[in-house]
């Protein structure tokens, strides 16, 4: 989860639920340090329940990378605060003391049980919530530098050096399909897309797939993505064409093919432009950060 996301869970209230006990042997152990400020492998263990909740899964599914990566996490929320408290930032206002209050009113409201068999302190439970509110402050901050940054250049820039990584390795089709349970309602939208309907209102009014909505179109798949007798007509049908009845364990079928990317070529940089941006915002976050990082002292350890 992007460190962003994870600050949002908190703040809408996530953490209360969240501390399950990791159980490790030594919680006291200091693994990593930000100049003067100690995070232990119990604090780890806590963002780490923290963290498999808002997943939805459970800490033993976490590899020993994944617990080094949140440690890491760990560390960039410390930096964030000490960041903002050498600017001279006030993130804990009034207002936010009385929600910080408010949150651990509520934490011994909810689960007064746990906490006390737990040993979860009111410290310890503050301190989750600052943490957070710094951080939030943090990317406010950097926000605002970034609308400053020409993206769409910085974007272009990204896609020419890694264009590689935006090569068409198998064929790839983009169609729509509008998906019924009998060979009778197919046919009656076929006679009417034969009569000059459009094709995506008919798939929001009929089709019981999931694509309905967005007017049946899948979106580019390769040949082994659909069920064959779907791929098979799909990879045979020209752009801009509209299928016969498809029959396949799922129903019936009417296929429109919209587009088609041979292999070998590129992906267009405008159907990659949102993983483009997403990659050249947490480049330009690792830049800030690490600049950050170098005027202080710090130590990273391992985690168990």
């Amino acid at each position: 989860m992007h460190i962003k996301k994870l600050i949002s869970a908190v703040l809408a209230g996530i953490m209360i639920l969240a501390m399950t006990a990791c159980g490790s042997s030594s919680p006291d152990k200091v693994v990593a340090s930000v100049n003067d400020v100690e995070i232990t492998q119990g604090y780890v263990d806590q963002f780490i329940s923290l963290y498999t909740y808002a997943q939805g899964t459970q800490t033993t599914e976490l590899t020993t990378e994944d617990k080094q990566s949140m440690l890491e996490e760990l560390v960039d929320m410390e930096v964030m605060k000490q960041y903002m408290d050498a600017k001279g930032e006030v993130v804990i206002d009034d207002k936010a003391e009385a929600e910080i209050a408010d949150y651990i009113t509520a934490a011994h409201e909810s689960v007064a049980d746990y906490l006390t068999q737990s040993a979860i302190t009111d410290d310890t439970l503050r301190n989750f919530y600052v943490t957070q509110y710094y951080s939030s402050a943090f990317f406010s901050e950097f926000s605002v530098e970034m609308a400053d940054v020409d993206m769409e250049a910085k974007a272009k820039e990204y896609y020419e050096s890694h264009k590689e990584d935006y090569k068409i390795d198998e064929e790839q089709v983009r169609a729509s399909h509008i998906l019924v349970a009998t060979a009778e309602e197919a046919q009656n939208i076929l006679d009417q897309l034969n009569a000059g309907a459009d094709f995506a209102e008919l798939a929001k009014k009929y089709s019981t797939d999931g694509s309905a909505a967005d007017g049946g179109d899948l979106g580019f798949f390769v040949y082994g993505d659909m069920v064959q007798e779907f791929s098979d007509v799909a990879f045979a049908t020209e752009v801009g064409k509209i299928s016969g009845i498809v029959q396949s364990e799922n129903g019936y079928h009417i296929i429109k093919v919209t587009d088609k990317r041979p292999a070998g070529e590129y992906k267009a940089m405008e159907d990659v432009f949102n993983e483009i941006y997403y990659a050249v915002y947490q480049a330009e976050y690792e830049k800030k950060i690490d600049a950050i990082k170098a005027d202080m002292d710090i130590k990273v350890g391992k985690v168990k």
